[in-house]
């Protein structure tokens, strides 16, 4: 389809919809608030418009819902952390926007949500370790947001692609000697992406001390 124009509010009014796909579309304007009202709506699909404003918060009233899609718009604003209350959610897709502030670290709750897509957004502050239960999780593209906690697992496709997207692990792997006898050192910019605060200085004093033994060598 190619619809235009806003998205009515009166389909608040539906009371016995489960699912709602508007997406691949040029609908503008807002999301209305009244869609928090749709008691039995399983699937919300509203990716790929042109749609701006922030993410009503009466969207963790949809007790229901299980796929939430919003990506590929223009919204701005934080993240609501009423979304954290979906507790059926298993989709979350909020990538390709300009959303910013800090990942609420209510969605680490969400026990059934499987996969969530935040990249190419400009979310800042550290990652909460709760979401490393997630099985897929796409961050990359937001500068500012730090380093992958040392808490999720290193094996998994989406960490993997997270890292080759420039996103790395709060502890680095430990430095080794090269054949020249001097030391591949660990970027420090890593460890001290988060602050003086998240310094985690038993590692970089060990660090530290590697490089400096590998040099004598």
């Amino acid at each position: 389809n190619r619809l235009t124009g806003g998205i009515p509010e009166e389909l608040g009014n539906l009371s016995q919809l489960q699912y709602l796909a508007l997406d691949d579309n040029q609908l503008t304007g807002t999301i209305p608030k009244e869609l928090g009202k749709l008691s039995n709506l399983q699937r919300l699909y509203l990716h790929e418009n042109q749609l701006t404003g922030t993410i009503p918060k009466e969207l963790g009233n949809l007790s229901q819902l299980q796929g939430l899609y919003l990506g590929d718009n223009q919204l701005t604003g934080r993240i609501p952390k009423e979304l954290g209350n979906l507790s059926n959610l298993q989709r979350l897709y909020l990538y390709d926007n300009q959303l910013m502030g800090r990942i609420p670290k209510e969605l680490g709750k969400l026990s059934n949500l499987q996969r969530l897509y935040l990249y190419n957004n400009q979310l800042t502050g550290t990652i909460p370790p709760e979401l490393g239960s997630i099985d897929t999780l796409y961050l990359y593209g937001n500068e500012s947001l730090g380093c992958l906690p040392n808490t999720f697992p290193v094996n998994r496709e989406d960490m993997i692609s997270n890292q080759e997207e420039g996103m790395s692990f709060c502890d680095a792997e430990t430095p080794t000697a090269n054949p020249t006898g001097s030391a591949k050192s660990t970027p420090m910019a890593t460890l001290l992406s988060e602050g003086v605060d998240q310094i985690d200085w038993e590692n970089l004093f060990r660090y530290a001390t590697v490089s400096v033994v590998s040099t004598l060598q």
